[in-house]
């Protein structure tokens, strides 16, 4: 499956989601490693980041513009989710690599 929006655009939006909740990209690459039952703060987490993401992903310019503003914002949220599972996994790969690499 390919992509809908380029890299730079998925940055942005990227961008938009840390200006309105600083580190929330780091906390949604946590949440897409969690293979258990989510605990109770592990579900508050979680809420607040869809409370992010729903307040942000539909102000985006692309989206805004876009004929089809539901097709735009589920692609959005499509290419926003691989690029979470990317760099979760990319993290974990590196950390694998150099598993002292941020202990310290």
């Amino acid at each position: 499956m390919g992509k809908f929006y380029t890299d730079d655009q998925i940055k942005e939006v990227i961008a938009a989601l840390e200006n309105h909740s600083p580190g929330i990209f780091a906390r949604m690459q946590r949440m897409v490693l969690i293979t258990d039952l989510l605990n109770d703060e592990q579900e508050r987490e979680l809420t607040a980041n869809s409370d992010v993401l729903a307040a942000v992903l539909p102000l985006m310019p692309f989206v805004l513009q876009a004929e089809d503003r539901n097709e735009a914002l589920t692609q959005l949220t499509i290419d926003l989710s691989n690029a979470v599972r990317t760099a979760a996994a990319s993290a974990q790969d590196s950390q694998t690599k150099n598993p002292t690499s941020g202990k310290y």
